[in-house]
């Protein structure tokens, strides 16, 4: 009877984190734009001109996925984004957390929406964070939209999207040049991951699950 009794304890535990956990253990959108793509092709991505995206997380997130509307009606172009935690004169490497090598995605119009996977699977903890897009190639952009707004987690903002160009530009590390805000409006990118709980919130519930625990052993006792 005894082996019973802890069994019940430990299903009710059990129980409780699974109940408690569902969506920390799913990945959920963190940024999704909503809003029509303007006719035109977009801000264009290629060696005279940039293009940068920032966000603010409020916690932390797993499994983290990036993708934007980066486009071109040519065929077989690439890019290079950087994900960066501080960008402008001084940036380096060592602000540096990911760099990727993309493929523009290919429309057939200047007004078609694409989206291309720039990062995934990454984690980031709470604080801001910025994309730059550059290309070696002329003929990629950034579809944005006017008016354009996203929908987002409780915890995240978006800050204005920002391009750079001609001496502004740093060609030798694009994180590193001057940026400006696009008259533009925004673009279309979009973030998904799953969140972390913080460990105040994780204690916190391992208490009350013990005392669960020890609630049900008892009462069968």
């Amino acid at each position: 009877m005894l082996i019973s009794r802890r069994t019940n304890s430990w299903m009710l535990g059990l129980g409780v984190f699974l109940f408690c956990f569902p969506v920390a253990l799913n990945a959920n959108p963190i940024i999704t734009p909503v809003g029509v793509p303007a006719l035109a092709l977009g801000s264009l991505v290629g060696p005279s001109q940039y293009n940068l995206m920032s966000f603010t997380l409020g916690q932390s997130y797993s499994t983290v996925n990036f993708e934007a509307a980066l486009v071109s009606l040519s065929s077989g172009l690439t890019g290079t984004a950087y994900l960066m935690t501080g960008v402008g004169p001084g940036s380096t490497t060592d602000d540096q957390l990911a760099q990727f090598v993309f493929n523009f995605a290919q429309v057939p119009d200047s007004s078609t929406l694409l989206y291309t996977p720039v990062f995934s699977s990454i984690n980031l903890g709470h604080g801001t964070y910025f994309v730059v897009v550059t290309s070696d190639s002329p003929g990629g952009a950034l579809k944005y939209g006017s008016p354009l707004s996203y929908l987002t987690a409780p915890d995240v903002t978006v800050a204005t999207c920002q391009f750079t160009s001609g001496i502004s530009l740093n060609s030798v590390y694009p994180p590193a040049s001057i940026w400006y805000d696009t008259q533009l409006g925004n673009k279309f990118f979009s973030v998904e991951g799953t969140a972390v709980p913080e460990p105040s919130t994780l204690a916190l519930l391992g208490i009350g699950i013990v005392g669960l625990i020890g609630y049900g052993w008892r009462r069968k006792k």
